[in-house]
């Protein structure tokens, strides 16, 4: 029990910052066009984050049975997980810092294979990276796709601003959904509960539901400010159609059973909106959030090796 404590304290830790540096990712359209208040969008937020959880517990936790299966620690899962959840941090860290959208999800998932590499040798968890980049590029494709879609057929005169407090509460439930699941998936193949025929204990849920939102009241300023303005201007309107674009991409990705970076996924789907309008996307902004895409899976992963090889050696 006690070889636990650390890794678990460090699981709910990074389910902490996720809530407060990723799930604001959902309402920063909301805020930037004064559509909703600050404060009352980041409660809006932790609510609808621990609904999310909630319900995708009665509904579909294939994405925790994926990442559950990620990895293979052979005897070392705790010092393993405690590597992982150091890399998320170090990256998440690097990304705050320069306001940009971190992908626990993908960090997690490359940090869980390089520290897997370091154990076995074996490549079987480089196979599931190579998955969940086919995913990440699949949801960025629909996510592009749907909300430019949905600029095009949102031209009716409607309240967009006040409709955008119902699309970033649909987001921010979709956030939920898929950051709770990746944790809840984790945080069972650390104590070895099996969950691949559904079988995730109920304080399970609940603890990561209550974690994750009350992460999420946290507000996430930083981030709010770098997506709500910075790639594209955005209206009440636009807003509401990337926020619509993210929640179907994200609602059909998780019922896939594939994890996905909320982040990620709302960038594309601003970028569509605004490629819709015939906006110019901010060059500068645009290439940093592709390389924060990208660097993620070699970063995570070769970080989490390099560590894990360093315990295994002393």
């Amino acid at each position: 029990m006690h070889s636990v404590i650390i890794p678990l304290a460090l699981a709910y830790g990074v389910l902490f910052v996720n809530g407060w540096t990723d799930a604001p990712n959902s309402i920063a359209t909301a805020v930037s066009t004064n559509a909703i208040s600050y404060k009352k969008a980041t409660v809006l937020c932790g609510c609808f984050n621990l609904l999310g959880v909630v319900i995708a517990y009665f509904v579909s936790t294939s994405v925790a049975e994926f990442v559950f299966t990620a990895g293979n620690l052979s005897g070392y899962t705790s010092i393993g997980i405690s590597v992982v959840f150091l890399t998320m941090i170090l990256f998440g860290v690097v990304c705050w810092y320069f306001g940009l959208p971190s992908s626990e999800s993908h960090a997690m998932i490359s940090g869980l294979a390089g520290a897997s590499f370091a154990v076995t040798g074996e490549t079987e968890s480089i196979k599931k990276v190579g998955y969940v980049v086919i995913f990440m590029v699949f949801s960025c494709v629909i996510a592009f796709i749907l909300s430019y879609a949905s600029r095009l057929i949102f031209r009716w005169n409607l309240d967009y601003r006040r409709l955008q407090i119902l699309s970033c509460s649909l987001t921010s439930f979709m956030h939920g959904w898929q950051g709770g699941l990746k944790f809840i998936g984790i945080i069972a193949f650390l104590l070895g509960i099996d969950i691949s025929k559904r079988n995730i204990p109920f304080w399970l849920m609940i603890s990561v539901a209550t974690v994750l939102a009350l992460g999420a009241l946290m507000g996430g300023k930083r981030i709010i400010d770098s997506m709500g303005e910075s790639i594209v201007k955005m209206r009440h309107i636009s807003a509401f159609s990337s926020d619509i674009g993210t929640y179907l991409a994200l609602i059909i990705c998780s019922l896939l059973g594939m994890p996905v970076s909320t982040g990620n996924i709302k960038c594309l789907a601003i970028m569509g909106v605004g490629v819709c309008e015939k906006q110019p996307l901010n060059k500068k902004t645009t290439t940093k959030l592709f390389v924060s895409f990208i660097v993620v899976f070699p970063v995570c992963f070769l970080v989490s090796y390099l560590i894990m090889k360093l315990f295994l050696k002393y």
